[in-house]
C-alpha cells in the first residue's frame, strides 16, 4: 500500500504510471480541517488489499505499538536475534515483530539478493547477519533518495526483473543484470524473486553454527585428543596381560623333553 498527498503519489513500480490523486485503489481518505480554515488530506490505497488501518481512543500510539520491533533504518538497531534462528530468513524479516520492522517483500527479495542468501536459509552466522544489516543499510539509504528524487532504482539490482513474475509463468526465461536466471517461489508465505546461482540454501544446525562460531570468535584450533578409543584400550590390556614373549612356551617344552629323556634311559637299565 502506500500513502499519498495531492501534491505526491509515491510510484509502484507494479502499477502503471498513473499519478493521478487519488490514486487507483483508494480505499481511505483523511481529510484534516485546520483553525484558519485550510484542509489537508491523505489518501491510503492498496492494489492488493494487504494493508489495514484502524483507528481508536485507546492512548498515545507509542505505547500501542510497544510490540512492534524497532525500525530497520534506525541506526541502534540490533540484528543480533537473526543470529542461529532455526526460522527461514524471509521469513523473519517480514515478521515486524521479530527483530526488526519496516521491511517488506521487495526489499526482503533485495537485501537477500544483494547478500547472496537464499530467502528460505536458517541458522545464519554472525558473518552472514552483518553482511544483511549492512546491505539492508545500503538498500534503503539509496531507495529512499531515488524515490525522493523521481530516479530509478539502480540497474543492479533484482527490483525491476521481480515483476516479471507473470511473464516467467508464461515460459519466459527472466534473467538479472548480469543474465543470471531468476526463479520465483514461496517464501515467507510471499512470492520471491530468487537467483539460485548464487542464493543456494544449506542445510544447517544449531550446533554446527554454535561450533563455527566459537571457532571463529576464539581463534582456536582443534586440538588432538589423548583419548583412546575402547578398541584400543581393549587391546592394550590384552597385551598387558599377556607375556611379553614366548618364554614360558619354550621353558615348558624343553621340561618335557628332558622328562622323557630321564624315562628312556630308565627304561634302557
Amino acid at each position: 500500500g502506500r500513502i499519498s498527498t495531492p501534491v505526491y503519489v509515491p510510484k509502484l513500480e507494479s502499477l502503471s504510471e498513473n499519478d493521478a490523486y487519488p490514486p487507483p485503489h483508494t480505499h481511505l481518505i483523511l481529510k484534516s480541517i485546520r483553525s484558519n480554515g485550510t484542509v489537508s488530506e491523505i489518501a491510503f490505497s492498496d492494489p492488493r488489499k494487504f494493508g489495514s488501518v484502524c483507528l481508536n481512543d485507546n492512548g498515545p500510539l507509542g505505547q500501542q505499538w510497544n510490540d512492534i520491533a524497532t525500525d530497520a533504518t534506525d541506526v541502534n538497531a540490533s540484528f543480533d536475534g537473526f543470529v542461529g534462528q532455526r526460522k527461514g530468513i524471509k521469513a523473519l524479516l517480514l515478521d515486524q515483530r521479530a527483530v526488526i520492522s519496516g521491511v517488506g517483500n521487495w526489499i526482503a527479495d533485495e537485501v537477500l539478493y544483494q547478500s547472496s542468501i537464499h530467502p528460505d536459509q536458517n541458522f545464519l552466522n554472525e558473518e552472514e547477519v552483518d553482511k544483511l544489516k549492512n546491505m539492508l543499510n545500503v538498500i534503503l539509504v539509496t531507495g529512499i533518495k531515488c524515490l525522493n528524487n523521481g530516479q530509478h532504482f539502480p540497474s543492479n539490482w533484482i527490483f525491476k526483473s521481480r515483476w516479471s513474475k507473470k511473464k516467467s509463468k508464461d515460459g519466459e526465461i527472466i534473467k538479472d543484470y548480469k543474465g543470471r536466471h531468476i526463479t520465483f517461489m514461496q517464501s515467507g508465505g510471499r512470492a520471491s524473486a530468487v537467483v539460485l546461482s548464487i542464493q543456494k540454501k544449506e542445510a544447517r544446525s544449531l550446533n554446527k553454527i554454535s561450533k563455527s562460531s566459537k571457532s571463529i570468535s576464539s581463534g582456536d584450533k582443534e586440538e588432538p585428543t589423548d583419548k583412546v578409543q575402547p578398541e584400543a584400550q581393549i587391546k592394550k590390556r590384552m597385551k598387558r596381560k599377556s607375556p611379553k614373549n614366548d618364554d614360558t612356551s619354550v621353558t615348558t617344552t624343553t621340561s618335557r623333553t628332558r622328562r622323557s629323556k630321564r624315562i628312556s634311559a630308565l627304561k634302557s637299565l
